[in-house]
């Protein structure tokens, strides 16, 4: 059987892991691209990609997350999982996002009444946007009779647009935190 391209083994460090996190923190890299490097360095290259290759050029200094553990019952475990699945989004960016104080995650029924609204409007800029398109078709070619059939859409647009913006606005306001601190590099309540 061939191994997976990604394989994972486990490994018994045996004390060697504040040296492991310590060196890769003074690289800039995580622990797991690390130790892929070493190895990589170490094994013969015929059997294994170069270095540059294993390395997650995507991964960010360890800084950047943390790893936070709760201590709660199963059923407020049960609850928190759940709550963060309704709203969408991983259980980390929840938990900072109710600590944030976003409305649209602390309110399970806000967040449900936003998307509705918010597909609701699109659907009408997107009608809109194909009458305009029509309009504009039928004008260009000289059928001024056609085109005065959407007049009345053409006395409504700057409404309709204001509308729209207006739910938008309203949802983004309730997407962002209310309190001090940030968001998965979303800026603070403050602007900073």
């Amino acid at each position: 059987m061939a191994p997976s391209p990604r394989g994972r083994i486990s490994v018994d460090l045996r004390g060697l892991r504040p040296a492991l996190f310590e060196l890769a923190n003074a690289r800039g890299v995580s622990p797991s691209d690390l130790v892929r490097t070493l190895l990589a360095d170490a094994l013969p290259q015929s059997d294994c990609p170069p270095a540059s290759r294993i390395s997650d050029s995507s991964s960010r200094p360890l800084v950047d997350r943390v790893r936070l553990s709760l201590r709660m019952s199963r059923d407020e475990a049960r609850t928190l999982a759940l709550a963060a699945r309704a709203s969408g989004v991983p259980l980390g960016a929840y938990v900072a996002g109710v600590t944030a104080g976003i409305p649209a995650l602390t309110c399970a029924s806000l967040r449900s009444e936003h998307l509705k609204a918010l597909v609701a409007s699109n659907s009408t800029m997107a009608t809109l946007a194909r009458n305009l398109a029509r309009l504009t078709s039928l004008l260009s070619h000289g059928s001024v009779a056609e085109a005065a059939y959407y007049r009345e859409m053409l006395d409504r647009v700057a409404d309709e647009v204001r509308a729209h913006l207006a739910i938008s606005s309203t949802t983004l306001a309730d997407l962002r935190p209310r309190r001090l601190g940030t968001l998965e590099g979303h800026p603070t309540s403050d602007g900073t």
